[in-house]
C-alpha cells in the first residue's frame, strides 16, 4: 500500500516537471545563455611600482625639529598631525619592507609624544632616526 502511494507520487512529479518543461516555465532566465550579454573588459597594464616621495616627509619632519627648537610647540604639534597624514597616504604605497613600515609608525608615535612632552631634545633623536627609516624606503 505505502510502495504504491510512493510510486503514484514520483510519478506525478514526473508528469508535472514534464509538464513544465513542455511549456517552457521550467526553462532558466533567457538572457543568461545569450552570447550578445557577453562585455569583455579591456584593463590597462598595471603601473610599474614607483619609489615613495619621501621628500614631503623629510621635509615635515625637518619642520618639526625647527619648530621644536624654536620653543613652538603649537605650530609642532600640528606639524606631527601632518606628517602623520602623509605617512598614511605614502605608507600603503611605500613599497618599503613591513619593519621599516612599522618602525616609521612607531617613530612617529614617539615623535608626537616627545612633541607634546616638550622634549627637544628627544625630539632631535627621534627626528634623526625617522630621517634614517625614510632613507631606506627610498632604496
Amino acid at each position: 500500500m505505502r510502495r504504491q502511494i510512493f510510486i503514484t507520487l514520483v510519478l506525478l512529479g514526473v508528469v508535472a516537471l514534464a509538464a513544465l518543461q513542455l511549456t517552457g516555465n521550467l526553462s532558466g532566465p533567457q538572457d543568461e545563455g545569450n552570447v550578445r550579454n557577453v562585455r569583455f573588459t579591456d584593463f590597462a597594464p598595471l603601473s610599474p611600482p614607483t619609489a615613495p616621495n619621501t621628500a614631503s616627509l623629510q621635509t615635515s619632519l625637518d619642520r618639526i625639529s625647527r619648530t621644536a627648537l624654536d620653543g613652538q610647540w603649537a605650530a609642532a604639534v600640528h606639524e606631527v598631525h601632518r606628517l602623520e597624514d602623509l605617512w598614511r597616504t605614502i605608507g600603503a604605497d611605500s613599497g618599503g619592507s613591513l619593519q621599516i613600515e612599522q618602525a616609521i609608525s612607531r617613530g612617529i608615535e614617539t615623535l608626537h609624544v616627545r612633541v607634546l612632552a616638550r622634549d627637544a631634545q628627544g625630539v632631535l633623536e627621534t627626528a634623526e632616526e625617522l630621517t634614517g627609516y625614510f632613507g631606506q624606503l627610498r632604496s
